[in-house]
């Protein structure tokens, strides 16, 4: 009986092309913008990171209150004293976004994304290796070109694809050769990097004094927010007597939390994307539904001849609902690929941005 609903409704969906296909697109624009809109608040809002104790991370910016821009970077006098002096973080690392130049064997020179990090980077992070391990004190001294790298899995496939293990390997970076010591979880994508290069800040180092740096922390269990920054705007202001060149006339350091560092205003505007995307999925199932109801009035004298023929109600309730649940499953399929689409071309384009 089963299988003769189903061939039934197959049938009947071929004889009605035209209905079945605008019913279909209908659930399919609607699960897929709802699938789709929904990882963008799940992978940003609900889950941004699989990274343990991601409350207790925040961002530390200096805001100038006379011209009131923010001045997101921050100097190594910042870094050290912030890091040597605060009473209210267990975990600060410095970074600092760049390109270089990687030459893969036998092909042409490409341009990739990479990030300058501290060796307690990873450790304020408390992110774990995929492969490997992370840097050290020891991997690289003042003035000397870093001998050693992290990489992401997708440069670790696409530079070794027939090694299982590439721990251990080199890679030609800006002219000089690498070794690879740890490979990252497919899902951290700090900055869209492809290469991390470990970063030593002294204050001997010449070179590095006029630089400026992205600061991470990882604030002490039972520290708000506030306190963080009363703690850290008192450091900044007993540096800047020192280095009063490095920083304006009236500043202030804030510390927001590393969630909203990266939503900022956009957080109302993703609840409310959400909310309209439910809706719209909504107002798809209800139009699908009026649809069905107006082709249940065209089909009275079929019902009345089946029954008239010794089907039972409970038969033809259950034909009808094999029918819906074919037709839900071809729109949630559709859907799903709408949402695939859509998701490759939100992640295409946060990786431009």
């Amino acid at each position: 009986m089963f299988a003769e609903d189903v061939r039934h409704a197959a049938r009947l969906f071929v004889s009605n092309r035209s209905f079945s296909a605008i019913a279909v697109l209908t659930l399919a624009l609607g699960v897929g913008a709802g699938t789709a809109i929904f990882s963008v608040v799940d992978a940003v809002l609900i889950r941004p990171a699989p990274l343990p104790g991601a409350a207790q991370l925040a961002v530390i910016w200096e805001t100038d209150r006379q011209s009131g821009t923010t001045r997101e970077p921050g100097s190594l006098p910042d870094f050290l004293d912030y890091r040597d002096r605060t009473r209210t973080v267990i975990g600060l690392a410095a970074f600092l976004p760049s390109e270089i130049n990687y030459t893969p064997i036998g092909r042409e020179p490409q341009r990739l994304q990479a990030v300058s990090v501290t060796d307690d980077f990873f450790s304020t992070l408390h992110v774990r290796p995929l492969a490997g391990r992370t840097f050290t004190k020891d991997d690289i001294g003042p003035g000397r070109p870093p001998p050693t790298v992290m990489v992401s899995a997708a440069l670790a496939q696409r530079a070794f694809p027939e090694l299982p293990d590439v721990v251990g390997q080199s890679l030609r970076i800006d002219g000089h050769p690498v070794t690879i010591v740890g490979v990252m979880p497919n899902r951290f994508t700090k900055l869209a990097a492809d290469v991390y290069i470990p970063l030593k800040l002294t204050r001997a180092d010449a070179d590095i004094q006029n630089r400026y740096y992205m600061f991470q922390a990882r604030l002490k269990p039972g520290v708000t927010i506030a306190q963080a920054t009363e703690d850290l705007d008192a450091v900044a202001h007993r540096v800047a007597k020192t280095y009063p060149q490095n920083y304006p006339q009236k500043f202030n350091v804030i510390v927001v939390p590393w969630v909203d560092s990266i939503v900022g205003q956009f957080r109302a505007t993703l609840y409310i994307m959400s909310a309209a995307v439910g809706l719209l999925l909504l107002i798809a199932c209800f139009n699908v539904a009026v649809m069905l109801l107006a082709r249940a009035t065209s089909r009275g004298r079929e019902m009345a001849v089946r029954a008239s023929l010794g089907a039972s109600r409970g038969r033809l309730i259950g034909q009808l609902l094999i029918e819906s649940v074919m037709l839900a499953f071809a729109g949630a399929a559709l859907g799903c690929l709408f949402a695939w689409i859509g998701i490759k071309g939100v992640v295409r384009s946060s990786r431009r941005a």
